[in-house]
């Protein structure tokens, strides 16, 4: 029924989330059943792959704007490369 936002890895942007924020995170995904955690491609991944591997979801890399990744030459590409990477996570 749609994406929804179940929560994010930094709750202040730029600032490293604390361990117990984290496990939170975990609870969260396992709770409500969370299919993928999405990271942008330009950010350290280490929390993101820690949410996903505790709380059994994937983590998917994505691009953070267009030229994010190599077929991602406009903007509608990007869009493309976003919709194909988040359907993908969530089969």
């Amino acid at each position: 029924s749609g994406l929804r936002l179940a929560g994010v890895l930094e709750p202040r942007p730029g600032v490293p989330p604390p361990p117990s924020h984290l496990a939170d995170l975990v609870g969260v995904v396992k709770r409500e059943g969370v299919k993928a955690v999405l990271v942008e491609n330009y950010y350290d991944p280490k929390s993101g792959e820690l949410v996903a591997r505790l709380g059994g979801a994937r983590l998917v890399s994505i691009p953070g704007d267009v030229g994010g990744i190599p077929e991602a030459t406009g903007y509608l590409q990007y869009l493309d490369a976003l919709v194909r990477l988040v359907a993908q996570a969530v089969r």
